[in-house]
């Protein structure tokens, strides 16, 4: 995934990527403690908590990931 990310590579590789088997084991841990929220990366829980509301906060992660991510709209 990170190699086809493009110039945004330098920007994710900053932090330690996590394999996808890590990020499995935290959605399986997540889930047997029946809880909502699942993040796989624990400094996430710190910004979720500095955002004024929920709504902001995925607002303001959405506009990251769409710098990030480019758009596939319209393409064949």
């Amino acid at each position: 995934m990170l190699q086809q990310s493009g110039t945004s590579a330098s920007l994710l590789e900053e932090e330690q990527p996590l394999e996808p088997e890590q990020v499995a084991q935290v959605v399986l841990e997540a889930l047997q403690d029946d809880r909502l929220l699942i993040l796989s990366h624990p400094e996430v829980l710190d910004y979720y908590r500095r955002a004024e509301t929920t709504d902001r906060w995925l607002s303001a992660m959405n506009r990251l990931r769409q710098r990030l991510v480019p758009s596939t709209e319209g393409r064949s």
